[in-house]
């Protein structure tokens, strides 16, 4: 039988890098070559171990991904020469997102949210992941800068340039 994914986590990884756990079947019995990949993007590090679980072994994928940007991706194993696809439409989509005070939008970079200049510790934004983030009580943004040949504003290296009637 060929192999079968059953659940890979966090289903929603840290685009910054994170490590997956990939469950399912028809892994094998014995640890072999294994190969993850994210549309374009090959997991580090790729391994199949065992764990046991009762009296049972269970078979288990681990790997390690890179920075990327955020958006959704097809996931795909192969294992001992055999190819395992994630099925989104049954399972819910594979994603990568920004997490633990970081944003970024589809197709993005992770950012990190504001910090206080004299303070490395204190946030002055709140941040959600996929939205921009807003400024906390107290706060404000500094003026954004304004390319005048492209008419786009200027933002964060890893973001995408944003049109000038952007609704903020």
């Amino acid at each position: 039988y060929p192999p079968v994914i059953e659940m890979i986590m966090p289903s929603a990884a840290d685009a910054r890098g994170d490590s997956l756990e990939i469950t399912g079947r028809e892994f094998g019995e014995r640890i072999s070559k294994v190969e993850i990949a994210m549309d374009d993007i090959i997991c580090q590090d790729a391994s199949l171990t065992f764990r046991t679980h009762g009296s049972e072994q269970i078979a288990l994928l681990q790997c390690d991904t890179q920075q990327t940007v955020v958006g959704e991706r097809n996931f795909t194993a192969n294992v001992a020469g055999q190819v395992a696809t994630w099925d989104n439409g049954l399972y819910g989509s594979f994603s990568f997102a920004c997490k633990n005070n970081h944003y970024g939008a589809h197709g993005e970079y992770c950012v990190e949210c504001q910090r206080e200049r004299k303070s490395s510790e204190n946030y002055v934004t709140k941040c959600d992941g996929s939205k921009d983030p807003i400024a906390m009580k107290g706060w404000f943004y500094e003026p954004l800068s304004l390319n005048t040949d492209t008419g786009q504003v200027l933002c964060h290296p890893l973001r995408k340039p944003m049109p000038v009637d952007r609704d903020f």
